[in-house]
């Protein structure tokens, strides 16, 4: 009978459980409040001025084989950009979720699908710039940046997906926001919100869940910085350096490539951190967690804005001339190296 009565014996604080329960409250409001003001900034940059890049481009596609690449990244980053409305309603209303399983799933793949294809593009962006100027036929340069855009949207689309031999069949593809993002019922409600567990082991689903990190960080992150630091020290062997870096379309990549990292390298590098922590940190992690996935969001907003920095005008008038020069150089470089 001690033994039981052992286990109620505590100093219960009536005035202690109300402050905690104050200050969970107050932290779900920051949070609600933190949402909301990022995903609405978000919402009213990223969707009009997506909008006008892509009439810009979809005017100039024919012309330019950079239209191509802006217009993939212009496209992919307003689908995102329409999604987050949802995140707010959601945030609003104690993060509950009221829009069903169909939704949450989508909510979740929409955003690393345009991830992804960002990766892909500023990839392919820098083995263009490598590869396909050395060729004075601007339709060959056309036709090979849309074939690397297809396979981006192909290549993004694969590696949303992660397939699982365990739950499915080797034919079909099991994409890990379609099929690990779910519903759970808590105290407060629906939430929206990974499960890799289900019907696993503990070790298939860590080992599941570490794939998909890893696999996130690596196309995500390392492809593309690897892609143009490869690239460009590649390009500095064959053009001048100092002419390379006044280049309009070099800043503009550049400043792509560093963008999309700010934006996504905490979202897809601390829950590597937090998978492979030892210590009890997850109050820090209470605190940084939301605010990479809120930055994360703004990715959706900042390419248009770099644009407009660099060049002073969405009009993006730096394609007809710095892609004119740059096919005329390597064009003389051409000349001089024939016998």
């Amino acid at each position: 009978m001690e033994n039981v009565t052992a286990s109620f014996d505590y100093d219960y604080s009536e005035t202690a459980v109300l402050d905690k329960l104050q200050t969970e409250a107050q932290e779900i409001n920051n949070l609600m409040y933190m949402y909301t003001g990022m995903y609405g900034i978000t919402i009213l940059l990223g969707v009009p001025l997506n909008i006008l890049v892509i009439i810009t481009l979809f005017r100039r596609i024919g012309n330019y084989e950079a239209a191509i690449w802006l217009l993939g990244m212009a496209i992919s980053d307003l689908i995102f950009c329409l999604f987050l409305p949802f995140h707010i309603v959601s945030a609003w209303d104690n993060f509950t979720w009221r829009f069903g399983w169909i939704l949450c799933k989508l909510n979740s793949f929409v955003p690393f699908m345009s991830m992804y294809l960002t990766a892909f593009i500023l990839s392919f962006m820098s083995l263009e710039q490598l590869f396909f100027n050395k060729f004075s036929c601007t339709s060959c340069r056309f036709n090979g940046s849309k074939l690397m855009l297809l396979m981006s949207w192909f290549a993004a689309a694969v590696l949303s997906c992660y397939t699982s031999a365990l739950l499915h069949t080797a034919a079909v593809l099991s994409c890990p926001s379609l099929l690990y993002r779910v519903i759970q019922y808590r105290k407060n409600g629906e939430v929206c919100m990974d499960n890799y567990e289900n019907i696993s082991t503990e070790q298939v689903a860590s080992q599941r869940k570490s794939a998909v990190l890893y696999m996130r960080f690596i196309f995500g992150i390392i492809l593309p910085v690897a892609s143009a630091t490869i690239c460009y020290c590649l390009l500095v062997l064959r053009k001048n350096s100092f002419q390379l870096k006044s280049s309009m379309k070099y800043r503009i990549r550049k400043a792509l490539v560093i963008g999309h990292c700010l934006c996504w390298l905490p979202c897809l590098f601390l829950p590597l951190w937090q998978y492979h922590s030892t210590t009890d940190i997850s109050a820090i992690f209470a605190i940084i967690v939301p605010v990479s996935n809120a930055l994360a969001a703004m990715s959706g907003c900042i390419k248009p804005i770099i644009y407009i920095i660099i060049s002073d005008s969405l009009c993006l008038p730096w394609m007809k001339d710095d892609y004119a020069r740059t096919g005329t150089e390597l064009t003389e470089i051409g000349d001089k190296n024939d016998p």
